[in-house]
């Protein structure tokens, strides 16, 4: 059995040096592209290698942890790690257990969507044999590995690391391999374009176009997504017009009658609509009579009126009250012959306008 933890340990130093070979590699690119930095899950195998000073036997275990990252070069880490092994010269079990908390910090994906990083992490080790007293120790590790996304949540990582705790020269080696689920929908990382041939190839003359077709060229096109149903500028964005609305209200009322008449409630309503559509409209109702009565009568009827439809407005329509004013002006503003009937009923009336511009 000790040779196989010689034999062990010679491969994962090997397996130590090709990596570090293969970040030195990847750093020529470091910074250079971004990664995929999305939390997830994982677990897996661990192979974990003890030192010569605890006499334990070199044996397989389980890993499982979380990345929660920081920055698109930083996560942190949470891992457990548990392997059941013997003694080097007796038959007894022990199982060891390594909680730890760690970082991770990407270097640049290298070769595709692989993610080569660098590891620390501190926590506390436990070993405890079959017969005998649990030892327990704080524990720091450092170490190397690479991630890779296979699809837009798979994830897989390798990874190796040495583990120091309290007792003199006591260096383990642990060596892991997990496949993860990555949370959220995310990208993929950007994989590098292949580097320009050194061959000269024949140029391809890029011609300006128009593609949504609003007479602009694409190279000065400010907004390239107008409808075409649309009138644009120089720049290619549609032009705005200004427009005046306005919308009128005209009531008569019966000879020395200030309720409003039945068929006059749907021209109401609609004016309340328009005044509600453009909140921001305020309104003076007047009021005004024929000339049959004297100037004081003819002054209260012509406010009562215009107070009518006022309350119309608020009360059935929502209208803030504020927003409409009434004035009251008599007979002082015909608007057709008093001296005929039908020209005093159209002086018996009710005028309000409002105006916006949009």
């Amino acid at each position: 059995m000790k040779n196989f933890n010689l034999m062990l340990a010679h491969v994962s130093a090997t397996l130590l040096v090709a990596l570090l070979l293969a970040i030195a590699l990847a750093a020529q690119g470091v910074f250079a592209q971004e990664r995929d930095i999305r939390p997830g899950i994982y677990a897996g195998g661990l192979g974990y290698v003890f030192s010569e000073e605890r006499d334990l036997d070199a044996d397989p275990g389980f890993m499982v942890g979380g990345e929660l990252p920081f920055s698109r070069r930083w996560s942190g880490l949470l891992e457990y790690w548990q392997v059941d092994t013997e003694f080097d010269n007796s038959s007894l079990d022990a199982d060891m257990r390594y909680l730890r908390l760690g970082g991770n910090f990407y270097l640049a994906p290298g070769w595709g969507d692989w993610q080569p990083y660098l590891s620390a992490g501190a926590g506390y080790l436990q070993i405890d044999p079959q017969n005998g007293s649990t030892e327990s120790e704080p524990a720091i590790d450092l170490g190397v590995g690479i991630k890779r996304h296979f699809s837009n949540n798979l994830t897989f990582r390798g990874d190796i690391k040495t583990v120091h705790g309290n007792e003199e020269g006591a260096f383990d080696l642990g060596i892991g391999f997990t496949v993860g689920y990555t949370f959220g929908g995310g990208t993929p990382p950007v994989v590098p374009p292949p580097r320009a041939a050194t061959t000269s190839a024949p140029v391809v003359e890029v011609t300006d176009g128009d593609a949504d077709r609003d007479g602009v060229l694409d190279s000065r096109d400010d907004c390239p997504a107008t409808d075409t149903n649309l009138a644009v500028d120089d720049s290619g964005c549609p032009i705005l017009e200004m427009s005046q609305r306005r919308q009128e209200l005209l009531i008569n009322f019966e000879f020395d009658k200030d309720e409003i008449l039945p068929q006059y409630l749907s021209a109401i309503a609609e004016f309340a609509d328009f005044m509600q559509q453009y909140a921001n409209t305020s309104v003076v109702i007047e009021g005004h009579t024929d000339n049959i009565g004297t100037d004081e009568y003819n002054q209260d009827l012509a406010e009562r009126r215009a107070n009518a439809i006022r309350n119309v407005l608020i009360e059935r329509h929502g209208i803030a009250p504020e927003r409409l004013s009434v004035a009251g002006f008599g007979a002082s503003r015909p608007i057709a012959d008093n001296s005929s009937a039908e020209g005093r009923e159209r002086n018996r009336r009710i005028e309000a306008a409002v105006s916006v511009e949009v």
